[in-house]
């Protein structure tokens, strides 16, 4: 008696910078499933990264074939069987009665005694989550059963990966396409857009800003004038995302390529001329001024 096997992919995003289109709680094994990452403004998708690691629940149910025997059943499914992947790490959330204890073995056999512990967190659950990290020289084929029902699982297939790309083909595609045979995680990853920054001066005085290798969308730099002897800052512009044009240590918010100008002017200096006695000469100012 043979079942169509499903497996279950997860996605993870960023809400605030995107969102993921086609998720699927559950796919038949062979299936093509695609996903479209979609940023929202002022963000672009960068790539997709695979998560090691899956869950399943764990629960006991009567046999689809003999009502009288139990059976493992995972995420819902009748006994499945898995293909695991060395390096990743699944997670088997167990809600079994009292007494019946969920375990891997190399043997399809509820003693002990062939318990399969490498990698293994919590060997042998009934409430509460078995952590497998399948360890890189894990056997080809392992069980897993439940404690007092004879052949109430099925097999687990060790395979290994040589590169994330043979699940993710095209990472930086924002449009992920495969079929699908393993349980797996993916992420798609958003950042802010990059722009452009500069800074100069117009008149005597120098700039400066915080230095960054990349300006994002929504990054506060900082900017600061200092004018020459004899002058004065007077204003920033350029941008409207300076915090306060008027103060010679500010900060500007990235909203876009920023060009930015600090500007400085001569300090004006009053003086009182007399001469005495007025009627032997005056005192005038060079060119008048």
């Amino acid at each position: 008696n043979f079942a169509q096997n499903f497996h279950f992919p997860h996605v993870e995003f960023n809400q605030s910078m995107g969102s993921v289109s086609g998720m699927l709680g559950s796919i038949s094994s062979g299936s093509r499933m695609e996903l479209t990452a979609n940023p929202e403004d002022n963000f672009v998708f960068t790539n997709w990264e695979l998560i090691k690691e899956a869950t399943y629940a764990v629960t006991q149910q009567s046999s689809s074939i003999n009502e009288e025997k139990n059976r493992v059943f995972l995420n819902n499914l009748e006994c499945p069987e898995l293909i695991l992947f060395r390096g990743f790490t699944y997670h088997f959330e167990c809600d079994l009665d009292e007494g019946t204890e969920f375990f891997l073995s190399t043997q399809n056999n509820i003693s002990n005694d062939y318990d399969f512990v490498s990698g293994i967190i919590s060997n042998r659950v009934s409430q509460g989550t078995l952590t497998f990290s399948v360890p890189n020289d894990a056997p080809d084929l392992l069980y897993y059963n439940l404690s007092n029902h004879s052949y109430s699982g099925n097999r687990i297939k060790i395979i290994s990966l040589e590169t994330d790309k043979e699940v993710i083909e095209y990472p930086n595609n924002n449009i992920f396409a495969a079929d699908i045979h393993y349980d797996f995680g993916l992420k798609a990853n958003f950042e802010p857009t990059r722009h452009q920054f500069s800074i100069q001066s117009d008149g005597n005085g120098t700039v400066t800003h915080t230095s960054q290798d990349i300006y994002f969308w929504g990054d506060a730099i900082s900017i600061t004038a200092q004018p020459n002897n004899h002058w004065k800052f007077t204003k920033w512009s350029g941008d409207n995302g300076i915090f306060d044009i008027y103060s010679q240590q500010t900060q500007v918010w990235v909203s876009g390529n920023t060009s930015l100008r600090g500007h400085f002017e001569r300090v004006k200096y009053f003086t009182n001329l007399s001469s005495s006695p007025n009627e032997y000469g005056n005192i005038s100012p060079l060119n008048g001024s």
